[in-house]
C-alpha cells in the first residue's frame, strides 16, 4: 500500500514572489495574502517559509 503524497501548487502574490503551496491549503493562502494586504489581523499558517527564493527543484511534476 502507498502512502498519498501531498501535492503543491505554485501561487503568486501581487508583488512578484511565488510560493510552493499545499493544494489543501490553498483557501488558508489566499486569506493570509489577503491579511497582509490590508494589514489586518490573521490566525493561520504562515506561508513565508513557502517563498521560493533562488533555486526551486521537484520531482513527480503533474498537471491536476
Amino acid at each position: 500500500m502507498s502512502k498519498i503524497k501531498q501535492r503543491y501548487r505554485i501561487k503568486g502574490d501581487n508583488h512578484g514572489h511565488e510560493y510552493f503551496v499545499p493544494v489543501d491549503q490553498e483557501f488558508s493562502f489566499e486569506v493570509w495574502l489577503e491579511s497582509s494586504y490590508e494589514n489586518v489581523g490573521y490566525e493561520g499558517p504562515d506561508f513565508n517559509e513557502n517563498r521560493i527564493d533562488g533555486r526551486f527543484t521537484f520531482t513527480d511534476p503533474r498537471c491536476e
